[in-house]
């Protein structure tokens, strides 16, 4: 399967899985939404095997499930860091059978046509990619919101409406779409060092003026490393997420001030010693002030 050549609405059958109530012998339910979550495991070099069957297993299974919010976490173990994420496509979406999700096979060194995404994304780079991946799709687009590849790279997308992205660079940089960034990364890199090296030094990440289609991204790999990627006002900002955990708008860097907030709803003064964690702002949760018990009250 070495050299083929994919875009975004020319997917083969046997790389794209319908996960949808007739894939089945199980009876799904007739309310399946499109709403998602799915389980993966960084730990160790993965086989397209295992992941096949892990991403099948979970995504099958939760399809019967609601979830109400798209939020990413990753949790950090002994055998390595097992990675989660919920997706909730808003409740104007068609229902399953009309828009299903795809489990998406994409082989290593697969040529990527850039997605023909309209007004900005023209000058958009094609690309070879190194590694094999398997990701989650919804729609007749096949275009990914998740997906891990061989080496233990995982990589959600989420929505961030504020973002700006960059402008084309003719220096000779790398040109990747907003929307194939997720694809770009699974099938480029090994590690988060690697992604975060080739976007800094090698990459524009280029967009449109669309609110509807703004994402930033979680990355985490099996190394024990997680960042967060944001574009705002045209600058690409790259977290390290020690928090593990990643949900949509606004900004990351709000979220981790917003996680002190609520440590000191009590009538005496918090100690969260046992669930802090060092972050970028410094420590978090953390109790940022005093005589403020009825705070959050409305």
């Amino acid at each position: 399967e070495k050299g083929n050549k994919v875009t975004k609405t020319n997917v083969s059958n046997k790389s794209a899985i319908p996960l949808t109530r007739t894939h089945s012998k199980r009876k799904w339910p007739t309310k399946a939404t499109n709403r998602h979550c799915s389980i993966s495991s960084t730990s160790g070099k993965l086989n397209i095997k295992n992941m096949k069957r892990l991403l099948c297993a979970v995504s099958g299974m939760l399809l019967t499930m609601g979830a109400e919010g798209c939020s990413y976490f990753a949790i950090d173990t002994p055998e390595g860091e097992i990675v989660g994420r919920t997706m909730e496509i808003d409740g104007s979406a068609p229902r399953d059978t009309e828009r299903p999700w795809f489990l998406v096979k994409t082989s290593k060194e697969t040529i990527f046509d850039h997605d023909p995404y309209e007004n900005g994304c023209d000058v958009a780079s094609n690309w070879k990619g190194k590694y094999s991946h398997f990701g989650l799709s919804w729609g007749p687009s096949k275009r990914l919101g998740e997906a891990i590849n061989t080496e233990g790279l995982s990589v959600q997308t989420h929505t961030l409406r504020l973002s700006q992205y960059q402008k084309p660079n003719t220096t000779g940089t790398t040109n990747i779409c907003f929307t194939d960034l997720l694809p770009y990364i699974a099938s480029s890199f090994a590690s988060v060092a690697e992604v975060s090296d080739a976007l800094k030094n090698d990459v524009s990440v280029i967009g449109v003026d669309d609110p509807s289609a703004y994402y930033h991204w979680a990355v985490t790999d099996k190394y024990h490393q997680a960042i967060v990627i944001e574009y705002v006002n045209g600058q690409l900002n790259i977290h390290n997420n020690t928090v593990r955990v990643m949900t949509n708008d606004p900004h990351f860097d709000f979220h981790l001030q917003n996680l002190n907030q609520y440590v000191w709803i009590g009538t005496s003064w918090s100690n969260q010693t046992a669930i802090s964690v060092d972050s970028e702002i410094g420590v978090v949760p953390k109790q940022i002030s005093h005589g403020i018990n009825l705070g959050g009250i409305p």
